[in-house]
């Protein structure tokens, strides 16, 4: 016998938004916001994607400065690349969010309710499998941040010289005295 259950589909995807919400790329998916924390959450979203589309410039003004440059060309474009490809996830997070809610409203419809309980031990099983991707990727951005950092103290201790690649309004090749 068929019975109906009340386990809803969006519940595997929930980390992943609250994740997205973190970092600002999209507002607070869970119902239960006030609406002093969703103001303040939108303005946490507008101060990083300033960040974010200021950082990006940077690196244009550093493309355009070393153009004739091939090895300082390849290091700024290398970088503009993926912050490039960060920024454009953000903006369509932002633009079409009204897409991604009615992604959501679909998920949450009879559509795709479980019908019977092996239906929502296998919606579960996904769900836990969703959630240790997630924690293996997070792993591999802190990973990937680690790296960075310590990439110009490697670089140093190396004898090679240590170049960022964005632009700096002032001449960072003397130390001061």
């Amino acid at each position: 016998m068929e019975q109906e259950t009340n386990y809803k589909t969006f519940t595997a995807m929930k980390p992943h938004f609250a994740a997205l919400a973190r970092v600002a790329y999209y507002k607070i998916v869970s119902a239960e916001v006030t609406d002093l924390k969703q103001s303040f959450h939108n303005a946490y979203r507008v101060i990083i994607f300033t960040l974010v589309a200021g950082y990006n410039i940077q690196h244009i003004i550093k493309a355009i400065q070393v153009r004739h440059n091939v090895d300082h060309m390849v290091d700024t474009l290398f970088i503009l690349l993926t912050t490039i490809n960060t920024f454009a996830k953000q903006i369509s997070f932002n633009v079409r969010s009204h897409r991604v809610e009615n992604l959501i409203n679909i998920i949450n419809s009879p559509t795709f309710a479980p019908q019977n309980e092996d239906h929502v031990q296998i919606l579960k099983n996904n769900a836990s499998i969703m959630s240790r991707l997630l924690k293996v990727y997070h792993f591999a951005v802190l990973i990937c941040g680690g790296l960075w950092t310590i990439f110009p103290f490697v670089n140093r201790a190396l004898g090679q010289e240590v170049r960022f690649t964005g632009f700096i309004p002032f001449d960072t090749t003397d130390s001061p005295k």
